[in-house]
């Protein structure tokens, strides 16, 4: 499996366009076959920005959603006209279990589901399934 983490931080007032984008993309991507799960976030103690978290099958799957037309031309929209910042970052998903503990250095995304935030990291809640 592999996961994809956006982080994105709208312009001022362009949050709405961002969700117009995700409506129209959404019949799009439910055509595509590999997506396992796709929930949005948003941190905390930055209500204005956003962390969409997409879970795919598979490299393969998730490369034919990035070379999609329409996905790319929302990206061209976001990155020219929409976003302040934005951070993608990709990476092969491991299930907890023995030895499946990432070795080496390198930096890890951690992520637990609660109803409080815990001691560190920083505290998300979804956009997708408002309280959790």
């Amino acid at each position: 499996m592999q996961c994809l983490f956006f982080d994105v931080q709208p312009r001022p007032g362009h949050m709405p366009d961002d969700f117009a984008h995700v409506d129209r993309l959404r019949p799009v991507l439910a055509r595509h076959r590999g997506l396992l799960s796709l929930e949005r976030f948003r941190p905390r103690d930055a209500p204005d920005a956003l962390l969409s978290h997409r879970l795919w099958v598979d490299e393969a799957a998730s490369a034919a959603w990035r070379r999609d037309m329409a996905h790319r031309a929302s990206q061209w929209a976001g990155r020219r006209l929409h976003f302040d910042a934005y951070r993608i970052r990709v990476d092969p998903q491991a299930r907890p279990g023995p030895g499946t503990a990432p070795t080496g250095p390198g930096r890890y995304l951690v992520a637990a589901y609660g109803t409080a935030p815990a001691d560190t990291g920083r505290a998300h809640e979804s956009v997708t399934r408002p309280g959790r």
